[in-house]
């Protein structure tokens, strides 16, 4: 190693263990030898596509768009789901529940859902019905 290079990877696995999971993903990205198939790697991708909807839920709800605010809920409860058995293989089962457990808290405070009421709504295949749900959970729940 070269002195005064950057370590990417150290850097990225102390921002990990901080909770600090979009900025361990962002440092691990701007490593020009990122090897993607690497633990470290998956393990960042796999909390961070999770992390990725409470971002979302922010922003919207941030411009006041409760719906699109509580569809990324739901679409990161499907991604937990989805994901679960990859987190526990990686490892990072702790880390993944914790993001998980934010977007339930979001869910009840915000929206007064439960998890298993989010997980009804993501089961819908009708667009027209699930983004009616929506719209009526919405002003339902208005804060």
């Amino acid at each position: 190693k070269i002195v005064g290079e950057v370590d990417f990877e150290k850097e990225a696995e102390l921002l990990m263990n901080q909770g600090q999971y979009e900025m361990a993903y962002i440092k691990l990205l701007r490593d020009p030898k990122l090897d993607k198939e690497g633990n470290l790697y998956q393990q960042l991708h796999t909390i961070q596509g999770l992390n990725k909807q409470i971002s979302y839920y922010s922003s919207a709800a941030s411009l006041h768009n409760r719906e699109e605010a509580l569809n990324a809920l739901i679409v990161g409860m499907t991604k937990y789901d989805n994901n679960k058995k990859t987190a526990k293989n990686l490892s990072i089962s702790k880390e993944y529940n914790d993001v998980y457990k934010q977007i339930a808290q979001l869910l009840k405070s915000e929206f007064d859902l439960t998890v298993k009421e989010a997980r009804e709504l993501s089961y819908i295949n009708s667009n027209k019905e699930y983004s009616e749900r929506i719209v009526t959970i919405c002003a339902e729940s208005k804060k």
